[in-house]
């Protein structure tokens, strides 16, 4: 199964939430309706989470990849056949399933800091009308 478009994407998403968190300003302002003159900053918190989800984010985009060299999948009539094509000496426990574990979890984290963020702009945004500053 080729996953090139979906780890394209986590590395996207990877280097935009870094981005997010360096420069402390994003999009979220603008789809507010936050005028430009008035745009405020993101907390400190917020930019530390958009930092962690982009090292997330960027770490399962490594270990896909890894995951794609490392592996071949192939569809046969008995199922699915795994072949590992080369082995790591520094890491020799790493096999399809951990990797595949891991790489799961990374993506749930990182979607999670995504939605996570997205909630809290919104709850940022809703003060910022109701206090009309």
């Amino acid at each position: 199964m080729d996953s090139g478009f979906v780890d394209s994407l986590q590395l996207i998403i990877g280097i935009y939430l870094l981005y997010m968190g360096i420069r402390g300003e994003n999009l979220g302002n603008r789809l507010s309706g936050v005028p430009d003159k008035q745009e405020v900053k993101e907390p400190r918190a917020l930019r530390v989470l958009y930092i962690i989800g982009g090292v997330f984010a960027l770490s399962d985009f490594g270990i896909c990849m890894l995951r794609n060299y490392m592996f071949t999948v192939e569809q046969t009539q008995s199922g699915v056949s795994v072949t590992q094509n080369f082995t790591l000496s520094a890491l020799p426990f790493l096999t399809y399933e951990l990797m595949n574990s891991v790489s799961k979890v990374l993506s749930f984290l990182a979607l999670a800091v995504l939605i996570g963020s997205a909630v809290w702009l919104f709850v940022l945004s809703s003060r910022y009308e109701k206090n009309g500053n």
